[in-house]
């Protein structure tokens, strides 16, 4: 008996495959950990704002299904622009003869500065406690 088959799993071997797994990985672990800063911050917000004592549960379930989509936005856009970030840093400690490319990496570290100067870093505690949305 011949238990060959007709197509191969070359196509799942290829890089492009891969990195798309990689980075869908890390995308939901970064999910994963933005519904549990949801579920704290509302935790704690509801016992020093309120005084009352919360079931953890309770905020999961608000976290998994009134902010869900906020955390994943925000998984999405604030490890990009981090990224550019840091690449700016980078391109920006480089000296070298080509003044355009550092000129336009300076630009960029600027524009990303002024993202995150004016950005809000409690984002996901607005979002837990005041319920808004990113």
């Amino acid at each position: 008996m011949d238990f060959s088959c007709d197509w191969s799993f070359e196509f799942l071997l290829s890089p492009l495959i891969i990195i798309a797994l990689v980075l869908s990985l890390l995308w939901t672990a970064e999910v994963m950990r933005n519904v549990g800063n949801l579920t704290v911050s509302r935790v704690i917000s509801l016992y020093y704002l309120r005084g009352m004592q919360s079931n953890t549960q309770f905020c999961f379930q608000r976290a998994m299904t009134l902010n869900l989509g906020s955390a994943c936005l925000g998984s999405l856009f604030v490890p990009a622009i981090e990224a550019l970030r840091i690449v700016a840093r980078g391109l920006n400690l480089l000296e070298g003869e080509d003044e355009f490319m550092f000129s336009c990496a300076h630009c960029c570290l600027n524009i990303m500065d002024s993202i995150f100067r004016y950005g809000n870093g409690w984002a996901y505690v607005q979002i837990a406690v005041y319920g808004k949305v990113l």
